[in-house]
């Protein structure tokens, strides 16, 4: 196991391929979709075409889904959080810190685009639109 995290690991930051031949791609594949690296895996090594269009757009459906938060909340003080790592990756939700005193407005400017909220906390609410999760923290 830790072999295979090795060989993820250098492919998706180094762009190294060299050590895959010899390995069981599946269980890379495995490795890469637990440590949420599979999108960039699967960009350097091109191992599964189908699951790379898949995670493409997946992708394009989390981008989309950003542009539309920051359409709703374009006119309120807020920060995305947890969005980038050092590689390109499907992140499950979208995260954003939020004024106590504006979270009912972004809330409202968030439902005027589709989504409903599913979760509400004292420090955390959490909105979704189809597959798109958002959690907006205080």
């Amino acid at each position: 196991m830790k072999r295979g995290f090795e060989i993820v690991l250098n492919a998706v930051l180094n762009g190294s391929t060299l050590s895959i031949k010899k390995a069981n791609v599946d269980e890379l594949i495995k490795i890469a979709a637990k440590n949420k690296v599979l999108l960039q895996f699967l960009r350097v090594t091109q191992l599964d075409r189908k699951l790379l269009l898949l995670e493409e757009a997946k992708y394009r459906k989390f981008l989309e889904n950003l542009a539309l938060t920051q359409e709703a909340l374009n006119n309120l003080d807020h920060v995305f959080i947890k969005l980038r790592k050092p590689v390109v990756h499907v992140p499950s939700d979208i995260d954003l810190l939020i004024p106590r005193n504006l979270i009912l407005k972004a809330v409202h400017s968030l439902m005027k685009k589709g989504f409903r909220v599913e979760v509400a906390e004292p420090y955390c609410i959490t909105m979704t639109r189809n597959e798109a999760i958002i959690d907006l923290y205080v």
